[in-house]
């Protein structure tokens, strides 16, 4: 009878065979390793099956006509304007919706943590202010005026409140106010700082060398195109303020009298609630902004601004009476 362990007795050549059969599979693995690697380098390598695609960017909201109307988020104004500035938002920071006695006013922009500058037509409507021809006695406390800036995530009440004119409307070079608020904006809204352009370097505009920006806060109910865009619905907290942003180029000025003159412009979109918005303007790429007028009045049947109240003369003295160094490069911490 044959001996069933006698199999054992061979085990050097079994573990002979099984040692080559490993150092077999490491060389090949080794090989096509190297195979692999040699291939991924070549410049007509693909890449390889398991690689993910890239998510897709997020679509650009637009108006009703695009190419007409070319409003968009604050947080998109980089990818749609093609202004490589990560920290774009933080620049512009500083503006949001006016409201006055309960109800929705307009735009204003912080040049001051305790100082906004809006549109003056927001409150000759409801009350009457200190101007620069006198006292009126107001109808309204300020304090039923306020100002929320998304970047603090609250509302800032107004303390003072002062006009260009009692008359903003029949006076669109002097229709601007200025508030001093309860208490300093948070640290994230960045004031802007203001300049005066002369009327040859509003004549000569470069759009193509230049940023011109119109900024703008909306309430959601009067733009209704936008409910279901994954920027608002993914971000609740912006139904509250929404901040657009839409490029334009200047087309000229127009003096207005008693030391005051507008802003002409083309491409600037807006809507009930954009009065007060400020236009900025950028010379260097986008490294610094300034504001150079505040909206005061567009054409109904296009919704485009047409005038600017233009930062000049009586507005500029006015201006620095609440901020000294408001066209100081210091103004804003620079």
């Amino acid at each position: 009878m044959r001996n069933p362990f006698a199999i054992f007795d061979h085990w050097p050549t079994f573990f002979a065979l099984g040692l080559s059969t490993v150092v077999g599979v490491v060389t090949l693995e080794e090989k096509l390793g190297v195979e692999l690697e040699l291939a991924r380098l070549r410049p007509d390598a693909k890449a390889p099956e398991t690689a993910k695609p890239l998510p897709p960017e997020p679509a650009v909201p637009l108006g009703q006509n695009p190419g007409w109307d070319d409003r968009t988020p604050l947080e998109y104004m980089s990818l749609y304007f093609e202004i490589d500035d990560p920290y774009l938002v933080e620049k512009l920071s500083g503006f949001g919706t006016v409201y006055w006695v309960g109800r929705y006013s307009g735009t204003g922009a912080l040049i001051a943590p305790d100082v906004i500058l809006s549109t003056g037509h927001a409150f000759a409507k409801a009350g009457q202010w200190l101007t620069n021809s006198g006292h009126h006695t107001p109808t309204h406390n300020p304090s039923e005026g306020s100002i929320y800036l998304a970047a603090c995530g609250r509302s800032y009440e107004f303390v003072h409140i002062e006009l260009g004119s009692m008359s903003p409307r029949q006076n669109l070079g002097k229709d601007y106010a200025v508030a001093r608020l309860a208490e300093p904006a948070c640290a994230a809204a960045q004031p802007l700082r203001a300049e005066e352009l002369s009327d040859r370097a509003i004549e000569e505009h470069d759009p193509n060398e230049e940023i011109l920006i119109s900024l703008g806060s909306y309430p959601f109910a009067s733009l209704p195109r936008y409910a279901n865009h994954p920027f608002f619905t993914q971000n609740p907290s912006q139904h509250r303020n929404h901040l657009f942003g839409t490029r334009c180029k200047m087309v000229g000025h127009r003096d207005t009298g008693d030391d005051a003159g507008l802003i002409m412009t083309d491409g600037c979109w807006g809507r009930p609630g954009s009065s007060g918005a400020p236009l900025i303007l950028s010379r260097d790429g986008g490294e610094s902004y300034r504001i150079i007028g505040v909206a005061n009045s567009y054409s109904k049947s296009d919704s485009e601004f047409n005038n600017f109240t233009r930062v000049t003369g009586r507005f500029s003295s006015h201006l620095m009476r609440f901020v000294p160094d408001i066209f100081n490069p210091s103004a804003a911490g620079e």
